[in-house]
Order: C-alpha cells, then structure tokens, then sequence
C-alpha cells in the first residue's frame, strides 16, 4: 500500500484590523507520500520560512530530501513551492509544469492526468487557478481508499458548509473549482485540502458540492 504522512497541517485566518491592510495569516499542508512502487513524493513544500520544519518533519520518518523523487506543488503560490529547492534530485511538478534541472517535459494536463505511478496520478484541477492540480493516491494505508491531496481547492473541510471561505481565498474560476470540487469528492474517500486537517468524505459531502453547484449563481461568475 501507499504511505501518505502528513508532515504539517495547514492553516489561514483573516487578521482582523491590521494596520497594514488586509492580509492573510496563511501556510500549506504539507504531504509525504511513500510510494509501494519505492517512489517518495512531497506535495507542497510550505513556505520559504518552514525548511526547519519540513526537514525536521522528514527526519522523523527517516526520509532524507535527497530521497525524494517527485516534488509536486498543486500550485505557483508562495506556500505551496517555498522549498522545492530541498529536493534537487526529484523532478518537479509545479501547476501544470514539469521539470527537472533545466529539462521541461511536457504534458498536457487538460487530455490526461500525468501517472507518477500506477496509483497516483496528477490531474488537472482549475479554479483557485487556472493551473492547479490534484494528487490522486489509490491504494492507501487508510484501508486501501482513495485520497486526494488537492491544495487550495478545498481550503479546508468547513469549506463545505461555507464556501464562502473558499471563494474568499481566491478563485480564479468558480463554476471551475465547483464542478472539480464535485470531481475529486467523487473520485476520493479522503481529501487532503490546501489550509487544514485530512478528512474523510461521506454522501452527505458529496451532495452539498452537487447542490452547490446546481444552484450556482451565474451573477457571481459574471
């Protein structure tokens, strides 16, 4: 089976009142992913500010970063790629690029998803961007179901109830992140979201996100 470890939860809040404007107080979930096939992967890398913790993180499952094969990040946002250059001898997924060194291969994530391995893929997941994607990891050590470690496209799991929370993180497009959220509740049977604890998805989940987005209002999009 594949190992998935979540090496920090994430989180984000709205700093009330700051002198400074609006800002955000805000770090990833970062996630391990030990592959049955001897791949090791992290998704998201946390901050720039966070290698302590990252590496600190590794040490205690005896992962060194230079055993690391993949270094994916759902996303180009700050929190999500600070410190991919941990990883110098894993490929890089970064969006929808992929690269290692100065070499680009290319994929079209909008026809396929890209197979790391035969039960974890990377797929295109838009809507907090326009390039995001997902981790689907079959075969895990939860039973063997299905987890899907998705950045920011669920921002954490009260998201469901409130997806204000959500959309007020960022959405580049929301009838896009609507219709994926369905997507990847349907496919998964955990979900890893980009600013909060792993949970598990139950029918009632999955027919909130569809009545969600059955009732879209199409005056928000617009």
């Amino acid at each position: 089976m594949n190992r998935i470890t979540i090496l920090k939860d994430g989180y984000s809040q709205i700093i009330e009142n700051d002198p400074r404007g609006d800002v955000m107080k805000a770090n990833c979930t970062c996630t391990l992913i030990q592959c049955e096939t001897g791949e090791n992967i992290i998704v998201d890398s946390l901050d720039a500010w966070s290698a302590s913790t990252l590496l600190a993180a590794l040490k205690e499952v005896n992962i060194e970063p230079d055993q690391i094969n993949f270094c994916i990040s759902t996303h180009c946002h700050p929190d999500h790629l600070g410190n991919n250059n941990l990883f110098l001898n894993a490929r890089h997924i970064v969006g929808q690029t992929i690269s290692q060194r100065d070499e680009y291969f290319m994929h079209d994530f909008s026809k396929e998803p890209f197979a790391v391995t035969s039960d974890v893929h990377v797929l295109a997941t838009k809507g907090h961007t326009n390039t995001c994607v997902s981790v689907i990891c079959k075969n895990s050590i939860f039973d063997g179901k299905t987890v899907a470690i998705v950045g920011d496209l669920f921002e954490n799991e009260k998201d469901i109830d409130d997806p204000s929370i959500w959309r007020e993180a960022g959405s580049e497009s929301i009838e896009d992140q609507m219709k994926n959220r369905l997507i990847i509740a349907t496919l998964s049977d955990y979900i890893v979201p980009g600013h909060g604890s792993m949970f598990k998805v139950t029918p009632e989940m999955r027919d909130k996100l569809e009545n969600q987005l059955k009732t879209l209002d199409r005056n928000i999009i617009g």
